[in-house]
C-alpha cells in the first residue's frame, strides 16, 4: 500500500499496518508529510523495490521489525537504494517493532532513543 504525502522526496517503509499507525502515534500526528509504503509481507520487497526505483525519493526511511525477516529487508532496501536510506530500528531497540515497543513503554517522543 502506498500512501502519497506531499513530499515527494522523502518515503517511509513499514512492515506492517499497526507499526505505521504507532509510529504516527508515537510522533503525535494524524499523517507523515511524505509518501508511505506499507509492506504488509516482506515478501514483497522485490516488489516494493521495483516500485521505489520509479519514484524520485532521495531518502528512504525504514521502520521494519527486529527479526530476521524484517532485517533482511532493510539489507535489501540499502543494498538497492544506498547512502539515501535511513533504518529508524535504532528507535524501538529492544523491542520486536515498533508497534511492540509502543505497547512495552507507551512510546512518547519523549522516550525517544538516539539514532
Amino acid at each position: 500500500t502506498i500512501i502519497e504525502g506531499p513530499d515527494a522526496e522523502t518515503l517511509s517503509v513499514f512492515e506492517g499496518v499497526m507499526d505505521y499507525l504507532s509510529y504516527l502515534a508515537y510522533r503525535g500526528l494524524d499523517s507523515l508529510p511524505h509518501a508511505v509504503l506499507i509492506l504488509h509481507s516482506t515478501a514483497l520487497v522485490p516488489r516494493a523495490i521495483a516500485a521505489i526505483v520509479a519514484r524520485p525519493f532521495r531518502t528512504i526511511r525504514l521502520v521494519l521489525d527486529h527479526d530476521a525477516a524484517g532485517r533482511a529487508a532493510a539489507e535489501q532496501m540499502a543494498r538497492a537504494f544506498g547512502t539515501g536510506v535511513i533504518d529508524e530500528a535504532s528507535l524501538y531497540a529492544g523491542a520486536k517493532d515498533v508497534n511492540e515497543w509502543r505497547m512495552i513503554t507507551g512510546g512518547k517522543q519523549d522516550d525517544a532513543r538516539p539514532g
